[in-house]
């Protein structure tokens, strides 16, 4: 990525693509870079990482991220992946599936599965059976 002159705009993609690029550099150097994003042993790396991220992603036109940001409810959302929360743009951590009776605090049925998609700003709930 070039260095913008003074008084240009920053390319914020471009910017997030250099934050990605460092975050997997710093993870390779500390030898879990094979581990997936938030595991345990690179949570440390990847949390700080996300946060910045969301923040330069606030400062993105709407035109902007209309490409990026996936649906809470896309089958193939994984960590890493931006989802909007309350409107602003934030980076999914962790998605955990839950069994049925085990999600308690999740306000949906609880005869049912569900599904957490964990943020920066906070934990999203889906039900994973249609409720008719």
């Amino acid at each position: 990525m070039p260095y913008p002159k003074p008084g240009h705009a920053i390319d914020i993609t471009e910017l997030v693509k250099k934050l990605d690029s460092v975050r997997s550099a710093i993870a390779f150097s500390a030898g879990v870079d094979y581990r997936e994003r938030h595991h345990p042993d690179r949570r440390e790396i990847d949390t700080p990482f996300d946060d910045l991220i969301d923040w330069v992603r606030a400062h993105q036109s709407q035109d902007e991220l209309a490409g990026l940001i996936k649906s809470a409810s896309d089958p193939d959302l994984e960590p890493g992946d931006t989802i909007l929360v309350n409107g602003s743009p934030t980076t999914v951590r962790e998605i955990r599936l839950h069994k049925p009776r085990s999600h308690e605090g999740s306000g949906l049925p609880q005869h049912l599965a569900a599904m957490e998609i964990i943020t920066g700003r906070h934990s999203r709930w889906l039900s994973l059976t249609p409720q008719v």
